[in-house]
């Protein structure tokens, strides 16, 4: 329904970015899947670019690095690994100033996480594997200290086997795709 009528939606975008902040947050996050998913890559970029500065311009830190990241996600599907190290740099400073050191809890790590992902897919465009299995070996880390099993886990693993298979080290993929076939088949027993 959303794609017949994007014609419509795509002027009133201007009167979002010109609106109130959280207002124009929301309408990225509801965006982001359709925006991805119908390849309207360049539309995606540009929103999320402007919502990121209206974001850092609200002292929105939290948001900010989520439109740094779906800009950074744009470039990685676009094969441009300078720009997506760029993104996960941006998205990174914005979360450290959201959730500074000494944070109750958890806070901000998903967000050092996803950001540490961004970079390690950043380094896998670039076939730096070495520095891609590191980030990919913290990302997976950081997110299991949240939860032993998760969906972001499953990620961080897919991500790190796929790294260390791309370098030739089949051994240590295979172990890493192994853990994550465990990881897939206890959630689907667990949420069954």
């Amino acid at each position: 329904m959303l794609d017949a009528t994007w014609p419509s939606v795509v002027p009133a975008l201007p009167l979002f970015l010109a609106g109130a902040n959280d207002r124009l947050q929301e309408v990225c996050i509801a965006l982001d899947g359709f925006l991805d998913f119908t390849g309207r890559w360049d539309e995606w970029l540009a929103l999320s670019q402007q919502a990121e500065a209206r974001a850092v311009a609200a002292g929105d830190h939290d948001n900010a690095g989520w439109r740094a990241y779906q800009a950074g996600w744009v470039h990685r599907l676009r094969g441009q690994a300078e720009a997506v190290l760029a993104c996960a740099d941006r998205a990174a400073a914005h979360w450290q100033q959201a959730f500074p050191p000494g944070s109750p809890g958890q806070a901000g790590t998903r967000e050092r996480a996803t950001a540490l992902r961004l970079r390690g897919l950043g380094h896998r465009l670039q076939e730096d594997y070495p520095a891609a299995i590191a980030a990919f070996r913290e990302v997976v880390e950081l997110f299991r200290s949240l939860a032993a099993e998760s969906v972001d886990v499953a990620l961080a693993l897919n991500s790190l086997a796929g790294a260390e298979h791309h370098s030739g080290d089949f051994d240590a993929a295979e172990r890493d795709w192994g853990f994550l076939r465990r990881a897939i088949a206890s959630f689907y027993v667990v949420t069954a």
